[in-house]
């Protein structure tokens, strides 16, 4: 749950950072992006003040929920991962013990001499 609301987040910061990053026009400003002039909507400076903080507040939104992410999934790794890895002992510990509590009931097989491994195929010349 925590997981979608993170991206969900991460999702609408990014498209309103791209949204306040093209409306920052360096010949420009929020007032005359909307047909007025530059000093109707915040005042001479006031429209590059409130565009600057709003990105570098949405900025920080998104790379503080894209840092939890991260974090959260590398933490789902590490415990499917311990997880596994305490499947894979106890099954090789299970399979250990009875490997050596039944005996194999196979014969052994005997090395066969030079003489019976000779084949219809002519040595190599030296």
């Amino acid at each position: 749950m925590t997981v979608n609301i993170l991206l969900v987040v991460l999702f609408i910061s990014a498209i309103v950072i791209s949204i306040l990053v093209l409306l920052q026009n360096k010949g420009g400003d929020m007032g005359s992006a909307f047909g007025g002039g530059s000093n109707t909507l915040f005042g001479a400076r006031g429209s590059a003040d409130f565009l600057s903080r709003a990105t570098s507040i949405t900025a920080t939104i998104f790379f503080l929920s894209a840092l939890a992410l991260a974090y959260i999934y590398a933490n789902q790794g590490r415990q499917s991962s311990d997880s596994v890895i305490q499947a894979t002992e106890t099954s090789e510990s299970s399979v250990t013990t009875e490997e050596t509590s039944t005996e194999t009931e196979i014969p052994a097989v005997e090395a066969e001499t030079e003489a019976e491994t000779q084949t219809d195929v002519p040595a190599v010349p030296e």
